[in-house]
């Protein structure tokens, strides 16, 4: 009852709040990557090992792709000041931060509770998504992901195959992605009018990992789809047809 008399603010501050606390308790907090610290072997160069490739389409008008774009290349600027060093975790929205006007986002499609809506950094979650398809790729452990609750492209052309997206709202779902591997990753982007690129970059070796998306069940109401890295099940996701 009290939730739904709140304003948006506290609600936000609230849920900032909790999710603090619980970085702190599981000790996340301590792991989250930052910038590359200077130090023997900081200089190894990294090498391209993982590559995806994502059309960028139009979400309802032609605005709406300009101004995704636009606010994927400000995400895309703090992300690549990240090295994820072994053992640490990159997290979507430590580095991003709150996409705000203030911060230069504009105003964009997002999907809250299974409905559009226009809010600053719309269209992050196509770079979370790509982050998330290019990590299952480059074999590394998913902390934390969240499917859309509502596929809205049942009927039209996709940037993703079902399956291999990752919402992002600001608070409440992040992407976070762990190096549980032996060397430094990093990710780094293309970002043109009409297309996304994310590439993983590693100082050492980094295989590439099959990875695929199966739907398991589908009716009327919506479906169920099983990614698989190796042939082995990494994760469910579940929609409802929009």
């Amino acid at each position: 009852m009290l939730r739904t008399i709140l304003p948006q603010p506290v609600k936000l501050a609230l849920r900032l709040a909790r999710r603090f606390l619980a970085d702190v308790r599981s000790g996340h907090r301590r792991r989250f990557a930052g910038p590359p610290e200077k130090g023997p072997g900081s200089d190894a160069p990294f090498v391209p090992a993982v590559r995806v490739t994502q059309p960028v389409l139009n979400a309802t008008t032609e605005l709406s792709r300009i101004n995704k774009v636009h606010n994927m290349r400000i995400a895309v600027a703090s992300i690549e000041e990240v090295v994820v060093r072994p053992g640490e975790i990159f997290s979507f929205y430590h580095t991003v931060g709150r996409p705000s006007r203030a911060k230069g986002f504009r105003e964009g499609i997002n999907i809250v509770n299974g409905s559009v809506v226009e809010d600053f950094g719309g269209g992050l979650c196509q770079l979370s998504s790509i982050i998330y398809h290019a990590s299952l790729c480059a074999g590394l452990q998913i902390v934390e992901r969240t499917n859309h609750s509502v596929d809205l492209y049942h009927d039209r052309p996709r940037y993703t195959p079902l399956g291999a997206d990752a919402t992002v709202f600001y608070g409440y779902k992040d992407l976070r992605i762990g190096n549980d591997t032996a060397h430094s990753v990093r990710f780094r982007f293309e970002v043109g009018e009409t297309s996304l690129t994310c590439i993983v970059e590693s100082v050492g070796d980094l295989r590439e990992h099959d990875v695929t998306f199966e739907t398991v069940h589908e009716d009327e109401r919506g479906f169920r789809v099983v990614s698989k890295r190796g042939g082995e099940p990494v994760a469910v996701s579940t929609y409802r047809k929009g």
